[in-house]
């Protein structure tokens, strides 16, 4: 177990745990257990280039959140995950095989929530939600920022 998992394994309000601490014989039963995380990871990956060539990150994110077990998980990130490529197609598949995400809301027009921005293809919005599990398959849900 790498040192970052120690530390997060720790028992004890997560306001005092800190990164200096050196914790030993963590259990896999005394993990740190969270409700809920929301976020807003960094997209990518900056290489030198123009920014087309940069590598996505924001997949490591939501597979983190993913693996903490939350009861919710609520993450903002590009759109280009719904076409795939670019290093992007485990995770599409990961995420159109999830039966936990219970919301999807896509925003055609990012720079009206991030303004000054440049997110080609727009972001969306998720919720994953532990419990549910749907009996219909996807839902569709109004695009309430389309234009």
């Amino acid at each position: 177990m790498s040192k970052i998992n120690k530390i997060l394994c720790q028992k004890g309000r997560i306001s005092t745990i800190s990164l200096s601490d050196e914790p030993d014989g963590i259990e896999e039963v005394d993990k740190v257990r969270f409700n809920a995380i929301v976020g807003n990871p960094p997209y990518k990956e900056a290489d030198g280039g123009a920014g087309v060539s940069s590598r996505p990150i924001y997949p490591y994110f939501v597979g983190a959140s993913r693996k903490l077990s939350p009861k919710y998980v609520s993450i903002i990130i590009p759109t280009r995950w719904f076409a795939g490529g670019k290093g992007l197609d485990d995770f599409r598949k990961s995420m159109l095989d999830d039966k936990h995400i219970k919301e999807l809301h896509d925003c055609l027009h990012p720079e009206e929530i991030f303004p000054n921005t440049n997110n080609r293809g727009g972001i969306c919005y998720v919720l994953w939600d532990s419990q549910w599990l749907p009996t219909t398959g996807m839902v569709n849900w109004p695009n309430q920022f389309a234009r």
